[in-house]
């Protein structure tokens, strides 16, 4: 994925927080900062169905980085799944 500096970028992924499992983002906090952490219920779903979870980030420095998303349940140590998101910051 490339990124410009100081541009925002979102990362949006299924999820379905009632089940227990969230996303954790792990990133370099020199290269990125996350702005926002959202969930939306997909339209016309009943309650405690899936939606999509967004990740806003604004890179603060230029070069090559990578976020890590782990879809867990918090008070466990084993993920569901893991998936890595290589970033190229341009200014």
């Amino acid at each position: 994925m490339n990124a410009s500096l100081n541009v925002e970028f979102t990362l949006s992924l299924e999820s379905n927080p009632t089940t227990g499992y969230v996303w954790e983002a792990t990133f370099d906090r020199v290269f990125l900062e996350l702005r926002k952490k959202e969930f939306k219920e997909s339209d016309g779903e009943s309650v405690g169905s899936g939606g999509i979870e967004t990740l806003t980030f604004v890179p603060i420095k230029a070069g090559r980085t990578e976020i890590t998303m782990v879809h867990k349940r918090p008070w466990e140590s084993i993920p569901l799944e893991r998936r890595s998101f290589p970033i190229q910051i341009t200014e």
